[in-house]
């Protein structure tokens, strides 16, 4: 994943990784006469030890908010293996506490899952290379995991095991469910730690009465989404019957049958009142705030803007009404953005298309805003700050292979010129 850690700048409000060396002690003290280099780097290194894993829950203040984290980190004398090279550090979390129960802990924000699949996976690559003969004598953050959005197995007591796999950037090495399934030789160095940890919410495995009221929350929400535009594509409704199947997949086994049985029945319903206009997106909102925790309301986003991208076209009508859905169930602005473009960019959205030269210059602005994320009543110079960092990220896209997002990458800087004349120039 290039860019991460501009994505933990953007998601946590400019939080950044804080690496102090070993070496910067002995250095000063030389500068300042008390010894040698060479004495005083051996006197740091002493007792430094040998290069160790742990992962530590903590509390952080992020944008004047307490979010509980679970920290990967490193100490020690830096290995002759892993110094002056160019490294990759790729962070999984298994789940052991049940062989039968399956392994892996789900989380869909973006930067901290497989893209491939919810699984979580965390990639560091913006380290600075280690130095030999230096280390970290205090424990350093290299990984990170956001709690509030990790789903685990089932409640309760679990027994989880971190794991750090390093390998040179540019190297291939992928996953699915947490397992290396390519590129397992050019990993260079293995860590493991592992973990007692509560987890305080119902699992994925587990079916409470929260979790049926929510999975039917995220069923109409999806189906208002997709006849937001007048119609119920195909391609859309595939994407929700696909995550009924795996929420059958991930039910207990005496409870399959029911469980799909109970979604088909919730999809069935979803759609009459859909195709008739009487789908209550209020009353959808306020079962998903009063069940959801945070990550269901993740997962339920989520889907919500497959669904609407299914069919390669995202109409303006079902954008706005799953930015007003965004903010109704809680969930922050910037957050949102990045869920949405992550999907923005696979599709066309049709009104930008239909509507460039239509209306006053108001509707225009505000449409503008709409499209590229920014609030109209947002000073100059804030509005500035952002679509000169918008710009540089769709900017980065011109390149792509995929000529789907490098399409849209085009259109979005077109609009982002279109925006600096009027909020900016004008």
């Amino acid at each position: 994943m290039e860019g991460i850690l501009l994505l933990i700048l953007i998601f946590f409000g400019g939080w950044i990784i804080r690496a102090v060396f070993g070496g910067a002690k002995a250095a000063v003290k030389t500068v300042a006469g008390q010894g040698s280099l060479s004495e005083n780097l051996q006197n740091e290194i002493v007792g430094m030890g040998e290069f160790q894993f742990r992962a530590i829950k903590q509390t952080k203040q992020i944008d004047n908010q307490s979010k509980d984290m679970l920290f990967m980190q490193f100490k020690g004398l830096f290995p002759a293996g892993l110094t002056n090279r160019n490294l990759s550090f790729l962070f999984t979390i298994y789940d052991n506490t049940n062989p039968q129960e399956g392994s892996w802990v789900i989380c869909h924000v973006p930067g901290f899952n497989e893209v491939t699949s919810p699984t979580f996976q965390y990639i560091a690559e913006d380290i600075p290379k280690l130095q030999s003969g230096y280390g970290w004598k205090s424990w350093v953050n290299i990984g990170m995991a956001p709690l509030e959005f990790l789903k685990f197995p089932k409640k309760g007591n679990r027994k989880l095991e971190f794991q750090c796999a390093i390998s040179l950037q540019g190297s291939e090495v992928t996953t699915q469910h947490g397992y290396v399934n390519r590129g397992k030789e050019n990993i260079i160095a293995v860590y493991n730690y592992k973990m007692d940890f509560v987890n305080q919410n119902s699992g994925y495995l587990e079916i409470s009465e929260e979790r049926i009221k929510v999975e039917k929350s995220i069923i109409y929400l999806c189906f208002y989404i997709a006849a937001a535009d007048g119609e119920i594509d195909p391609k859309e409704g595939k994407i929700i019957k696909n995550w009924v199947e795996e929420q059958r997949d991930e039910a207990p086994q005496n409870r399959k049958e029911e469980t799909k049985k109970r979604l088909n029945e919730n999809i069935l319903n979803a759609v009459k009142q859909a195709k008739s206009k009487d789908l209550s997106i209020s009353q959808v909102i306020k079962d998903i705030n009063d069940n959801a925790t945070k990550a269901e309301k993740y997962e339920a986003l989520e889907l919500a803007l497959a669904v609407m991208s299914a069919d390669g076209v995202a109409d303006q009508k079902e954008l706005d009404e799953l930015d007003i859905i965004s903010k109704k169930i809680g969930i922050d602005p910037k957050e949102y953005k990045n869920l949405r473009d992550k999907n923005i960019t696979k599709v066309d959205v049709v009104a930008e298309k239909e509507e460039t030269n239509t209306g006053t210059i108001e509707d225009r602005k505000k449409k503008l805003a709409s499209l590229i994320g920014f609030n109209t009543s947002s000073s100059k110079d804030e509005i500035k700050k952002y679509l000169t960092k918008e710009f540089a990220k769709w900017n980065a896209m011109i390149n792509l292979k995929d000529q789907k997002k490098k399409d849209r990458a085009e259109e979005m800087l077109k609009l982002i010129a279109e925006a600096r004349k009027l909020f900016i120039d004008q």
